[in-house]
């Protein structure tokens, strides 16, 4: 039986959001221009697909930087979570390319736990170990 600190079980609970969201990124990016052309997009119109969710998701690091400071770190993991996950579904029951844009929108909105993972590991780590921790977030990235 391991025995986790809370300290690793947090770090373990921020991991696996930030892994899980870059893992949900990497594996819709090559079915989105095939699913969006099924949708009724003509192939110079897939860019706006990929465009609504980058923008949104560079838009919203303000704002859950904010509500990680008003409400805490751990209701922003939460959110960015489970609001990929809805984003996810909305997405796979879109009706039209239009209703797949706005679908990507919302999910970018919710989508940007980066900044938010490392502000909090920076909080519960000391000043020593931050670095290889943060760039183990990083390395998520990589790993998906």
């Amino acid at each position: 039986l391991i025995v986790l600190s809370a300290r690793q079980r947090a770090l373990a609970c921020v991991y696996t959001v930030v892994l899980i969201d870059m893992l949900g990124q990497a594996l819709t990016l090559p079915v989105m221009p095939f699913y969006a052309q099924q949708l009724g997009a003509r192939p110079h119109e897939l860019g706006s697909i990929f465009a609504a969710f980058a923008i949104t998701q560079v838009l919203s690091q303000a704002w859950m930087g904010w509500a990680g400071d008003r409400f805490g770190r751990r209701v922003v993991l939460i959110a960015a979570a489970v609001g990929p996950a809805i984003g996810f579904a909305v997405s796979a029951f879109s009706w039209s390319y239009y209703s797949l844009i706005l679908a990507r929108a919302l999910h970018g909105l919710v989508s940007g736990c980066m900044a938010t993972a490392n502000a909090y590991v920076a909080e519960i780590v000391p000043p020593d170990q931050r670095a290889h921790l943060m760039a183990g977030l990083g390395a998520m990235t990589g790993v998906s």
